[in-house]
C-alpha cells in the first residue's frame, strides 16, 4: 500500500485568523494524483475560484473548483502553491478508508 503524505503544519501565528477545519492535516491523505478528503472537511474550507488567499504561510488550505490547494513548505523564505484533485468522500467512506 502506498503511504499518503500530509499537509504541512499550519503553525504560523496568523493561522489563528484563518477559517480551516481543526485537525485537517491529520484527516487529509495526499497522494501523487489526488487528495482524499471528507465531505465535511471539504465544505469547511474557504473557496477561492479566481483569486488567492492573502497571508501566505505553510499549511493554509482552500478549495478551488475540484482542487484542494495549500501553501507548501517555506523554502528560502517563499511558499509555493500546491494543488491536487480532490477525492471527496462521505464521512462514512472516509472513516472506513482510515480503518482499513
Amino acid at each position: 500500500m502506498i503511504r499518503p503524505w500530509k499537509l504541512p503544519p499550519m503553525d504560523d501565528p496568523l493561522g489563528r485568523h484563518w477559517r480551516q477545519p481543526k485537525g485537517l492535516r491529520d484527516r487529509v491523505d495526499l497522494y501523487e494524483t489526488h487528495g482524499a478528503i471528507a465531505e465535511s472537511d471539504w465544505y469547511g474550507l474557504p473557496r477561492y475560484e479566481s483569486t488567492l488567499p492573502s497571508g501566505v504561510y505553510p499549511g493554509k488550505a482552500w478549495r478551488c473548483g475540484k482542487y484542494l490547494c495549500w501553501y507548501g513548505p517555506d523554502i528560502a523564505g517563499k511558499c509555493r502553491i500546491v494543488s491536487l484533485r480532490a477525492l471527496i468522500q462521505t464521512d462514512t467512506q472516509r472513516a472506513q478508508a482510515q480503518e482499513g
